[in-house]
């Protein structure tokens, strides 16, 4: 039987990869929200990287401390961390990188529009904490945009150069609700990627339907390259598609989730292709 995803992107820690996926409003949620995604670790996940979101870095001073989120690892500790990174550690909910599985894991992460987040790690839920001040909700500046792999400058717009995400990643989505522990083990599929436009995707295992409040979904799958960059499609009917900045040809891997060794063409169009 055919594997849903067959492709990654791997982000190289020590250059400037990463992705703009731009500042539209159904991306950067105020409300309630849910982002998950598949990632595998690099050996040293032990300094500070910045694996998405979208908050400004601007060293813990006004409007930063209370502006936009961000999924990030910290330089000199072992956690994982979803939350204000300009704010104390206890605003955010953390998760030992040591207890992470190895290869391939499910992450999903749950904001509930007020104050409280929540973690999961292949459908079960290991943390939760208050992420911000209730009096100061999620919010952005309007410079702020949404990056994969990497984090807003003190301006906003381009990352800096550090900190940025080594690893890999694939099929990063993200609804306008919080979804619940029995969707969110759906959707893990005992490891197996599956499509998020099927409401049968989110109730094999007790979950909702929740293919209306897809608001974004990046497959890496259909990633495409022009030479220069890589345009990473939203699959959802939001159209907010990626744009990468460094990551060449020899980015898209074909090690997926539940699916390994798989084919990569370079230098080859349409017209190369062999008829069955």
């Amino acid at each position: 039987m055919a594997k849903f995803t067959n492709y990654s992107l791997e982000f190289d820690q020590v250059g400037t990869d990463y992705i703009d996926c731009g500042q539209d409003s159904s991306i950067l949620r105020t409300g309630p929200f849910t982002f998950s995604m598949w990632l595998h670790k690099q050996d040293a996940w032990l300094a500070w990287q910045s694996i998405m979101g979208a908050d400004s870095y601007n060293a813990g001073t006004a409007p930063a401390e209370d502006t936009g989120w961000l999924l990030w690892l910290f330089s000199g500790n072992t956690n994982l961390y979803f939350g204000k990174p300009n704010g104390a550690f206890n605003n955010a909910v953390n998760y030992p990188v040591t207890s992470l599985p190895s290869g391939w894991f499910y992450l999903t992460v749950t904001y509930d529009g007020t104050a409280n987040g929540e973690m999961f790690v292949n459908g079960v839920s290991v943390n939760s904490a208050q992420i911000c001040d209730p009096a100061l909700p999620i919010a952005y500046d309007p410079s702020i945009r949404f990056f994969i792999g990497g984090r807003n400058n003190n301006a906003g717009g381009p990352p800096v150069a550090t900190p940025v995400f080594g690893g890999g990643m694939s099929d990063i989505a993200m609804w306008d609700t919080v979804l619940d522990q029995p969707t969110i083990a759906s959707l893990y599929n005992s490891g197996k990627p599956n499509d998020l436009s099927l409401a049968a995707s989110y109730t094999t295992g007790g979950g909702t339907d929740s293919t209306s409040n897809l608001c974004a979904w990046w497959r890496m799958d259909e990633a495409t390259f022009d030479g220069t960059d890589w345009t990473i499609l939203d699959k959802s009917s939001n159209s907010n598609d990626g744009t990468s900045s460094s990551m060449g040809i020899e980015a898209r891997v074909g090690n997926a989730p539940d699916s390994i060794n798989n084919g990569v063409t370079v230098d080859m169009e349409e017209a190369d292709r062999i008829a069955p």
